[in-house]
């Protein structure tokens, strides 16, 4: 394989199909967030690769909304 994550800039994507099995190809998937967080995953093709990627992005989203309800909630007493 001949990805290289190092080298792929932010916001972008990188795909490879390689090897075998069970007599089919495999897709290594490289995804790199705008906030420079790195998404990597094999799949059987290049349209689920990126249905994982989605999938990732929305559980991220959901994490950020969560924290900032919780940080809405604190109150700081002096």
């Amino acid at each position: 394989m001949t990805l290289n994550p190092a080298t792929l800039t932010n916001g972008c994507e990188q795909s490879e199909m390689f090897g075998m099995f069970n007599g089919r190809q495999l897709c290594q998937y490289d995804y790199r967030h705008t906030n420079g967080e790195l998404f990597c995953t094999v799949a059987i093709d290049l349209k689920d690769a990126r249905v994982k990627r989605d999938r990732w992005l929305d559980k991220k989203l959901a994490r950020q909304n969560e924290d900032r309800k919780r940080a809405g909630r604190i109150r700081f007493v002096a």
